[in-house]
């Protein structure tokens, strides 16, 4: 079973396979497909699960329609307990070229994800590691058709993908989704 969900679009991969990534089983606690603040080990078992490789399909726009979708959160699902009604929902997108061939346009991405918090933007925040901001994310027409649906959501930031660190956008989030979380109402 775990080799199929390994290969469901939206379940969280537990054993990234490839050039420059893992290439070892992350141990995720509980059997789960994504991380919770009782993770032994968080920062090595995110250290694990982030280093997903240098190739792929380049389809986040796919994956993130996925992995909020009902059928993968419902019980007995890949991603069963993922969406909760009582937690803010943190976004995060990863890539270091566009995405010209996810299904569907990128306002519906954005549809869908919101759908998936019932409507709350303020349940929701984003951080998408890309192509450099200033070339893709800040100044219009936005050619990056992530850009296009991550700019959308009030709750965003980008952090340029040719940084040699991540770690202030990730820091940067994380104060941004304290602050978020100080002022959610769950549903």
């Amino acid at each position: 079973m775990s080799r199929q969900r390994d290969l469901t679009w939206g379940a969280g991969v537990v054993f990234n396979a490839g050039r420059v990534a893992a290439n070892k089983p992350c141990d995720i606690a509980g059997g789960r497909r994504y991380l919770t603040k009782d993770q032994p080990d968080l920062e090595e078992t995110f250290a694990c699960v982030a280093q997903v490789g240098a190739s792929g399909l380049d389809r986040l726009g796919d994956a993130l329609v996925a992995a909020v979708s009902s059928d993968i959160n419902a019980p007995g699902g890949c991603n069963e307990g993922f969406l909760r009604d009582d937690a803010l929902l943190v976004v995060t997108l990863v890539t270091s070229t566009l995405d010209d061939t996810s299904e569907g346009k990128p306002y519906d991405w954005f549809k869908t994800v919101r759908g998936a918090k019932h409507g709350d933007l303020s349940s929701i925040v984003v951080l998408f590691v890309g192509p450099p901001s200033q070339e893709y994310c800040d100044h219009p027409p936005y050619p990056n058709r992530l850009c296009q649906m991550f700019n959308q959501f009030p709750q965003r930031l980008v952090e340029d993908c040719l940084n040699e660190d991540y770690s202030a956008g990730f820091d940067a989030a994380t104060d941004m989704s304290f602050e978020a979380c100080s002022n959610f109402i769950p549903q």
